[in-house]
C-alpha cells in the first residue's frame, strides 16, 4: 500500500478505497446540530431504535393514543390586501379617481 499523501492546498483528503459513506441518521444529528438523540433525557442511557411505524392506520392510532391530532389541518384563510398609509396609492389600487372638483370618486362597474 503506497504511503498516504498530505492534500495539496484547497483540496479535500480522498477518501480510502471502500470506506463506506453510511452514517447513522442518530450519528449525523449529533454532528450537525450536537445533540444526542439516542440518549435517555430520564436516565441518560442509550436507546434504541425498536419499530418504525410507517402504515397509516397504526400512525393514525398512535397518534390518537398519545392525543395529538390525527387530520391534516385546514388551510388558514387568505388575509385581506394590505393597507396602504398613502391615499394616493390606495385609491389607484381600488380604481378611486379625482373628479374636477378635486373630490375622490370611486368608479362603480
Amino acid at each position: 500500500m503506497p504511503p498516504c499523501e498530505a492534500p495539496a492546498e484547497g483540496q479535500r483528503p480522498s477518501r480510502p478505497q471502500g470506506a463506506p459513506s453510511y452514517r447513522p441518521w442518530a450519528q449525523l444529528l449529533a454532528r450537525t446540530f450536537g445533540v444526542d438523540v439516542l440518549a435517555c433525557p430520564q436516565c441518560h442511557g442509550r436507546m434504541r431504535l425498536l419499530a418504525l411505524v410507517q402504515d397509516r392506520p397504526n400512525v393514525t392510532r398512535y397518534l390518537a393514543a398519545v392525543g395529538e391530532a390525527t387530520e391534516v389541518p385546514l388551510r388558514s384563510p387568505g388575509r385581506g390586501p394590505p393597507y396602504w398609509k398613502s391615499r394616493v396609492l390606495r385609491r389607484q389600487a381600488l380604481g378611486e379617481e379625482d373628479d374636477a372638483k378635486g373630490r375622490w370618486v370611486q368608479e362603480i362597474s
